[in-house]
């Protein structure tokens, strides 16, 4: 296969540090049930946009957005616990997303759209999988919640299928502005 026809399957995220990934991942062994696959601690993140497979000539176009972008800065509070039951994600929500984090949101998705590249139809729900293949959530007692989540910038990832799932590899990383 040429350079031409490769393709790589990326989304832009926000990445948690090690603390922050840490709480995320007892926030998913407290609220998904023993039958579901569990994410990673390495894999959890927050999805900004997921564009896909693209080829890799269009990566320029995907780092040059990124590099455009004034990424915020500042604390997210996840608060709630959720499950959906049409496939089966047991996810980690955040409090109201400060108007910086969702105003980035959609001027992302807008650069995005502009240079052609089309995202998923379905609203934006900003969020942590915690679980997949869950049939259930398990009862709200005790959940270890809320987590503070310090966002120190975004990155653009690809995702890349081995033999034990997903694999993440970032292709960049962005830094938030300044704290104010």
């Amino acid at each position: 296969m040429n350079a031409a026809t490769e393709r790589l399957r990326v989304f832009y995220a926000l990445w948690p540090d090690r603390v922050t990934a840490d709480a995320l991942a007892r926030l998913g062994r407290a609220a998904a049930p023993a039958h579901a696959r569990r994410m990673r601690t390495d894999t959890l993140h927050a999805t900004l946009a997921f564009v896909g497979d693209v080829d890799t000539v269009r990566l320029s176009t995907l780092l040059a957005i990124g590099d455009a972008m004034a990424w915020p800065a500042g604390d997210l509070c996840i608060d709630r616990v959720a499950h959906w039951p049409h496939n089966g994600i047991v996810w980690a929500g955040f409090a109201p997303l400060p108007a910086p984090f969702d105003a980035c949101v959609a001027q992302l998705h807008e650069r995005l759209a502009e240079a052609g590249i089309d995202l998923p139809a379905r609203a934006f729900v900003p969020h942590v999988t915690l679980a997949r293949k869950a049939q259930v959530l398990r009862p709200a007692h005790h959940l270890p919640l809320p987590i503070s989540w310090p966002v120190d910038g975004a990155v653009l990832v690809a995702s890349e299928r081995d033999h034990s799932g997903a694999r993440y590899r970032c292709v960049r990383r962005w830094p938030a502005l300044a704290r104010g």
